[in-house]
């Protein structure tokens, strides 16, 4: 589709941008010119396409990779992040735990189904940031057909908003594996506790995962 879209953009152009006429013949023609070539340009013809569908796919995978960096990275946009982050703040303040510190000691220790459904919000994650990623990759079109715009801007709009929602997902899936596992983490570790996550528990785990001595108490 994307290889479709360049080729009837580049031939449109700014001059006939909105000509769905001259697109129809346009394509009409290569359908002729199709009928008139050997096999073997038939199919030097199919593998072009295919590798340049697949460096098209690749690039956008990679643009997508990018944006998912960036907006789950250090200076998180808090319009798609904003309810992660809450969460995290959440964990630190009322618990005194830090998840990015428990977390890859949680991991370890999820069953087969937990461990998939956090796989599977992240994947959403990477879906909708492909999304995006394919946006980038049209805007390129745009140069050189306008109308190219139309489908950047749909592209973003629904990567962004299906974005926001697989981080909520991923959020509140973090905060429910969070709340049930540091206790059996904690028992696991030698510290007491009734089974339930409190700041005791949390600041006695985090003293541990990240190495340090818990202060002394106050005489």
């Amino acid at each position: 589709m994307f290889v479709c879209v360049v080729l009837v953009g580049n031939h449109l152009g700014y001059a006939h941008a909105i000509d769905v006429g001259e697109a129809g013949r346009f394509l009409n023609r290569q359908s002729s010119w199709l009928a008139t070539l050997t096999t073997i340009q038939v199919i030097a013809v199919v593998i072009a396409l295919v590798i340049t569908s697949a460096v098209a796919g690749l690039t956008a995978t990679l643009a997508g990779v990018g944006v998912e960096a960036v907006v789950l990275g250090g200076k998180r946009p808090a319009r798609l992040t904003g309810e992660l982050t809450a969460m995290e703040e959440h964990f630190r303040n009322i618990y005194l735990l830090d998840v990015a510190t428990a977390w890859p000691h949680l991991w370890l220790r999820f069953p087969a189904e937990h461990r998939e459904q956090v796989t599977g919000n992240r994947a959403g994650i990477r879906h909708a940031a492909t999304l995006v990623g394919w946006g980038i990759l049209t805007s390129a079109v745009s140069v050189i057909w306008p109308i190219a715009w139309i489908a950047v801007l749909g592209l973003v709009l629904v990567g962004i908003h299906l974005m926001r929602q697989s981080i909520s997902a991923y959020s509140q899936t973090v905060a429910v594996l969070m709340m049930h596992h540091a206790p059996e983490l904690a028992s696991q570790l030698g510290f007491e506790n009734s089974g339930r996550l409190d700041r005791a528990v949390g600041s006695k785990l985090q003293y541990y995962l990240q190495g340090d001595e818990p202060p002394a108490p106050k005489a």
